[in-house]
């Protein structure tokens, strides 16, 4: 019978070829596997199609093939079909799209082909008051659908610390719920990938009297002081606990963003004086990472720090990937950019102020015409950069700079230092609004640029995007299935 119905599949497969006609699994159709492969996906397929085990009627054939890990290629026709992959993941992905086919029993006559672009395709949730345990669930589940496979999971005051249970919110999560969530992810193929902030961002922890002794300082009181032992301590203690609960993790990501009290305490202001705030920063997560390494994980870092102290790195072991996050840059080129190293007081997102006088700001895209007006400084950028600044990152820029510069350009900065880069833009943040709601144009065009950046290059891990603040869970959607496309399909 021919169909007339389009077929959407998101995310856009490599080759998809509908000729017309269906597939009426009623009618008879069961399910062979013929590869180990596929053994554990038989339920699944056969529950999700509606049809049964055995080599009975019209055969659904699941075939073992010299794919990708996570390649797969399906086969329909009137009289029989095949589903052919090299692994679990591959099975388990071409399944997603065939519960996206499917319609009232019916699969279309189809050749679909596919394999993902980025090797991590993830996505990143902190877990504010609005999210509780069956909308985690249901996100879990939806990434699957999407063929996402990482979860970037920050518990901060939500996981069930034994040790530190003053740091626990009333509604953290059980250690039971917290097992089944990683059960829940692994079974749906995405890893858990834990972090536990291992200097800043700790106020959920260092509110509490019990930890003034490890403030940096007591008015923010969000930072420890990285010379104090009792920092390193508490870090460990609050990352062995979390990762009892994630036995199978391959990473661990411990934060060390925006630590911007760095030295204000008197010993760490006379050790920054005598030999840098990033030698400060460095020699406390050397340490931090050296007792990630040395549990066979690989550590995960956040980069701005980095960015901000270049010296730093001098410190940083070369099996640390650096997650290089950055959320304003929608298109390419991009007018503006970060520009962290050496500001001292002066703005951080920059653009050349020749822009809306030698150069008209009417040429830029809407949405990037938007962000320069509402986060971007203008400033004479080779001047305001500086010769030690363009010293190091100048031949990054690209050959359009100072009128245009290259997307997130600080990617092959840091992979020429040795390291192994995780992109990481953003679904919510920067409280930018559009009619009262996040700007969600603004943060699709952001991880669309950063997952188009990343097949450029072509040497990153991957990218997660991030999503942050107290929002409705459901709005965290829009981001994970833009992450789906644009970290998948070649847009």
């Amino acid at each position: 019978m021919p169909s007339s119905k389009p077929v959407y599949l998101i995310p856009e497969p490599v080759r998809a070829e509908f000729p017309g006609g269906t597939v009426g699994l009623r009618e008879g159709w069961s399910l062979v596997c013929e590869t180990q492969a596929a053994a554990s996906l038989n339920e699944a397929y056969a529950t999700t199609l509606g049809i049964s085990l055995g080599a009975s009627g019209k055969r659904l054939r699941l075939v073992e093939a010299d794919l990708g890990p996570e390649a797969y290629r399906i086969e329909l026709t009137a009289e029989g079909g095949a589903v052919a992959a090299g692994s679990e993941q591959g099975f388990r992905l071409a399944l997603q799209s065939l519960r996206q086919m499917l319609r009232a029993g019916d699969l279309p006559v189809c050749v679909v082909e596919d394999h993902p672009r980025l090797g991590i395709r993830g996505f990143h949730t902190n877990f504010q008051q609005q999210t509780d345990f069956a909308s985690v669930q249901r996100l879990i589940e939806s990434a699957g659908r999407l063929k996402l496979n990482a979860l970037l999971l920050e518990y901060e005051a939500r996981f069930p610390y034994r040790k530190h249970q003053q740091v626990r919110a009333p509604n953290a999560f059980s250690e039971e719920e917290v097992r089944d969530l990683v059960a829940c992810a692994r079974s749906n193929g995405l890893e858990t990938i834990p972090l536990q902030q291992s200097l800043g961002h700790l106020d959920y922890v260092l509110r509490h009297d019990e930890y003034a002794g490890v403030r940096e300082e007591d008015q923010v009181r969000d930072q420890m002081c990285p010379l104090n032992p009792r920092s390193f301590e508490l870090f460990t203690a609050l990352a062995e606990e979390v990762l009892s609960l994630h036995p199978d993790a391959r990473f661990l990501h411990v934060g060390g963003d925006e630590t911007r009290q760095l030295g204000v305490c008197p010993r760490c202001r006379e050790r920054a004086r005598e030999g840098g705030l990033g030698s400060l920063y460095g020699t406390h997560m050397e340490r931090v990472l050296g007792w990630v390494l040395d549990r066979g994980l690989r550590p995960i870092l956040w980069d701005d720090m980095l960015c901000a102290h270049p010296e730093a790195l001098a410190y940083i072991p070369r099996e640390t990937v650096i997650m290089y996050w950055e959320y304003w840059t929608v298109d390419e080129p991009s007018p503006y950019f970060v520009a962290r190293f050496n500001r001292k007081g002066k703005p951080v997102i920059v653009h050349d102020a020749r822009w809306g006088k030698e150069w008209p700001l009417e040429t830029l895209p809407d949405v990037q015409r938007g962000v320069l007006n509402t986060f971007s400084t203008g400033v004479d950028l080779e001047t305001d950069l500086g010769e030690e600044f363009l010293g190091r990152y100048g031949k990054y820029l690209g050959p359009d700079f100072p009128r245009f510069i290259r997307p997130f350009p600080y990617l092959e900065y840091y992979q020429d230092q040795g390291f192994e880069v995780l992109a990481g833009p953003s679904a919510l943040g920067n409280h930018e609004f559009l009619f009262g709601l996040p700007n969600v144009e603004r943060f699709f065009r952001n991880i669309h640029a950063y997952a188009g950046r990343c097949r450029q290059n072509g040497r990153t891990l991957g990218l997660v995007t991030t999503s942050w603040y107290n929002f409705p869970p459901e709005l965290l959607y829009h981001g994970l299935v833009a992450t789906s496309q644009f970290a998948w399909a070649d847009r």
